[in-house]
């Protein structure tokens, strides 16, 4: 129970970071746009990152039912990080070609904070599953989140499959896409 309490104060904290970012009125003029990205965006990018890599080193110590919930957060968190990044501004100026590559050039900086977003919650995810947690906001909120980041990959894809009375088990499977629990369920 200590470290459930431990988790979700840690979580609590984690659900903070990387909310808001910082923003720019007007994104015209390609200097002002550097500025801000060079300036208060990479300043804040660096806060929040800095506060997610702190609390999540405190939750890998915890039971899993407490790192579950910390490795779930810690991994939204970074995730969030990622997006909200990927929102700064462009100069209006740009054409769609300078924007295409920036972008990517944006994506591959960012990459290892995705990768680590995407670790963190699939652990968080496997503790949940051997929990046979079947019911828990955090993690249909990290599934968005890692379906959105990871649009190429279908994440989600079984979410709207209709199995009439289909048994725990394969919603289990449904969720946390462990084969175990469909075989499981197959044998019910």
């Amino acid at each position: 129970a200590g470290h459930k309490l431990v988790a979700l104060s840690l979580a609590g904290k984690l659900a903070r970071t990387a909310a808001v970012a910082p923003s720019m009125k007007d994104a015209s003029d390609k200097a002002k746009v550097k500025a801000f990205i060079q300036g208060p965006l990479k300043n804040w990018m660096l806060e929040q990152a800095t506060a997610i890599d702190t609390l999540s080193a405190a939750g890998t110590t915890l039971a899993p039912a407490g790192r579950a919930i910390v490795a779930v957060e810690a991994g939204m968190a970074d995730l969030r990080l990622v997006d909200r990044i990927r929102s700064a501004p462009t100069p209006s100026s740009w054409d769609k070609e300078l924007k295409a590559v920036y972008e990517a050039a944006l994506d591959e900086a960012l990459e290892p904070r995705k990768k680590r977003g995407r670790d963190a919650a699939l652990v968080g995810l496997s503790d949940y599953a051997a929990a046979q947690a079947a019911t828990e906001p955090r993690v249909d909120r990290a599934r968005a989140l890692l379906s959105k980041l990871y649009g190429g990959r279908r994440i989600d894809a079984l979410d709207t499959l209709a199995v009439p009375n289909a048994p725990a088990r394969f919603e289990l499977g449904r969720k946390y896409w462990r084969r175990v629990d469909f075989v499981e369920a197959a044998y019910v």
